[in-house]
C-alpha cells in the first residue's frame, strides 16, 4: 500500500518528495499552468529521468525497493490532498511493481512450469 500526506498535517514516518527532493515537481502551478498540467508534464520529466543514472532515479528505485521490502510506503507532499505530483509517483512505483510482478511469474513459468 503507498498512502499519500499532507506535510502539515502528518507526523508519522514517510518519504518527503516536496521540492527541493530528488522527487520534487520541477513545475510550478501558475497562470500559465494548471495544478493538472503541472502534474502531466511531471509525469513525462520523471519517466525521462528514469531512464538514466541520476539523483532522481536513484531516489525512485530506492523507494520502489522499500515499497517492495516493506509492502508500505507513505509519501509526503505539501498539495496533498489535492491533487499533485505525489500521485504520479504513487502510480509509476504500482506501475513498475505490477511489472516486475509480471516478469518474476513469467520466469518463473518459463524455467519450471512448461516442461512437458
Amino acid at each position: 500500500m503507498i498512502r499519500i500526506e499532507n506535510k502539515k498535517t502528518y507526523h508519522g514516518n514517510g518519504v518527503l518528495v516536496c521540492r527541493p527532493s530528488p522527487l520534487g515537481n520541477p513545475y510550478k502551478i501558475s497562470k500559465d499552468m494548471t495544478r493538472d498540467m503541472a502534474c502531466d508534464k511531471y509525469r513525462e520529466w520523471l519517466l525521462e529521468r528514469l531512464e538514466t543514472d541520476n539523483p532522481t532515479s536513484k531516489a525512485f528505485f530506492a523507494l520502489l525497493n522499500f515499497h517492495l521490502d516493506e509492502g508500505e510506503l507513505v509519501l509526503i507532499c505539501c498539495c496533498c490532498p489535492l491533487r499533485c505530483h505525489a500521485e504520479v509517483i504513487r502510480d509509476l512505483l504500482i506501475e513498475v511493481e505490477e511489472r516486475v510482478g509480471r516478469l518474476k511469474t513469467k520466469q518463473i513459468g518459463d524455467n519450471y512450469g512448461d516442461d512437458e
